[in-house]
């Protein structure tokens, strides 16, 4: 037997060689001693290194002239890298043939391929069943590199079902040193669970040697750090739409197929930008009521978002729900700031609202000041209250018509007047405020639509909020308005 035949015929000499090169194409030379079946499958398992389709596609053929031998599980294993899920889950499951280790590292294989297949269409009880006997399976073999796969896997499946898990993902990386190649997959899987936490600044981090990539990117944006534009990867459009929302231009990020993180952050930044729209309200919610987002800092946009919805038009959903889901989604992240700070950013009108919401999250409560608001005579930003200029209360106007709705020439300050308010709010180097008046608005209509047992709080929020009017008389003349 040739010593090229004896170090790679076996599985877990192979699972060393295919896992500790970042030029598996290489290992093309190993192949010549081996049996034609036996060369078929390990040039299959060489081509979905490339991840070539025509590459894989003709290795898959070669490979069908082996129907007798066990190769069902790397032919779906090659499924999977072609995105072919459709065809795994309508694949028949095939029992063990033998315990010949080339038929368990095919069982193997399969049971990899369904564990993954049914973790991209959300099917995770049936994912990690899989995935666990495919693991049992590798350690019995002794590929070690297959199931330090498998748990990296594993922590992927926890990410996108909700339960973000980066503990487990970087005891798997660490169990055994990373080609290249698989330590930029384990960077990427670590950084969505950090996302996934609200932990933007350790995706930063994990990915500092990734920047440039289009995770690296959505990272970056999601703390503002401004990154230069990248033109391909699954995060194109939802980075995109991110700094298309931070800096309040247009965008366009039309609807993708398929069930992903990146999927449902370009779904949500969508509805966002709906929401500069009164108009397109009603859209933002359709878009969102029945959308099933699983991760805390997902769910947290998706509450935060319909719960505007209805503030701008009376859509009827349970506000009281809403915000109960998103202070469970917020209390699940490990860090808050980072998704707390790039909500300011790209709705403080609804951060305003959030904050003076009853029973809201109190570190949304206790960060208004973060923000400008305007509150009658005065814009109160970062704990000092900025008294504008004039004698003409410009400002009592605009919040009074924010809060009654009226429109005509009585509610708007004479131009002179607002102009001085916008040069107020200009000097103190921010890029707007907040009028006090639509938050006491959309409050009080919340209170109007929720139940009987719950009016007492509401009323309670809305006078808490009306408190933040600077001025005595107006308060006093917003109240009829209030019902109060």
């Amino acid at each position: 037997m040739s010593d090229a035949h004896s170090t790679a015929v076996t599985p877990a000499s192979w699972d060393h060689l295919l896992n500790t090169t970042d030029q598996p194409i290489t290992l093309s030379e190993k192949l010549a001693d081996m049996t034609s079946a036996l060369r078929a499958r390990r040039a299959l398992q060489l081509a979905m290194t490339t991840r070539n389709a025509t590459t894989i596609s003709q290795a898959v053929a070669d490979l069908e002239q082996h129907k007798g031998a066990p190769v069902n599980g790397v032919r779906l294993m090659a499924a999977v890298t072609l995105g072919h899920y459709a065809h795994v889950h309508a694949t028949e499951e095939m029992p063990l043939s033998s315990l010949e280790p080339l038929a368990v590292e095919d069982a193997c294989d399969a049971a990899f391929a369904r564990g993954m297949a049914l973790g991209m269409t959300q099917d995770w009880t049936a994912s990690l069943a899989q995935l666990l006997f495919a693991r049992g399976l590798a350690e019995a073999l002794g590929l070690a590199y297959r199931v330090q796969h498998i748990d990296m896997e594993i922590g992927r499946v926890h990410t996108v079902m909700g339960q973000p898990a980066p503990e487990r993902i970087i005891k798997a990386m660490g169990r055994l040193p990373l080609s290249t190649r698989r330590r930029i997959w384990g960077d990427r899987l670590l950084a969505e669970a950090y996302i996934a936490q609200g932990r933007y600044d350790a995706a930063v981090i994990q990915l500092g040697a990734h920047q440039e990539s289009d995770l690296g990117a959505f990272a970056a944006g999601l703390l503002g750090h401004s990154v230069n534009p990248v033109m391909a990867g699954a995060y194109v459009l939802p980075t995109t739409a991110l700094w298309a929302l931070r800096t309040g231009q247009p965008f366009s990020s039309p609807p993708t197929p398929g069930l992903s993180l990146q999927t449902e952050y370009s779904a949500l930044f969508r509805a966002w930008a709906m929401l500069r729209t009164r108009a397109m309200a009603s859209q933002a919610r359709n878009l969102l009521i029945d959308r099933c987002v699983r991760t805390p800092d997902q769910r947290a946009h998706r509450a935060a978002a319909l719960i505007q919805a209805n503030a701008v038009a009376a859509l009827g959903d349970d506000i009281d729900q809403l915000i109960a889901e998103f202070n469970e989604a917020l209390t699940e992240m490990t860090v808050r700031d980072h998704f707390l700070a790039f909500l300011r950013a790209i709705h403080p009108d609804v951060y305003v609202l959030l904050g003076m919401l009853p029973g809201i999250h109190h570190e949304v409560a206790e960060s208004l000041p973060e923000l400008a608001i305007l509150t009658g005579t005065a814009i109160t930003y970062q704990y000092t209250v900025h008294k504008l200029p004039g004698r003409d209360r410009g400002g009592n106007v605009l919040v009074l018509s924010a809060v009654t709705g009226h429109t005509g020439p009585d509610a708007r300050p004479h131009p002179s007047t607002h102009q001085r308010i916008r040069d107020a709010v200009a000097s103190l180097q921010v890029v707007g405020s907040v009028n006090l008046g639509h938050t006491l608005r959309a409050l009080n209509a919340f209170r109007l639509g929720v139940r009987a047992s719950r009016q007492t709080t509401w009323t309670d929020a809305l006078d808490r909020a009306l408190s933040w009017v600077d001025s005595t008389a107006l308060r006093e003349d917003l109240r009829p308005h209030l019902g109060l």
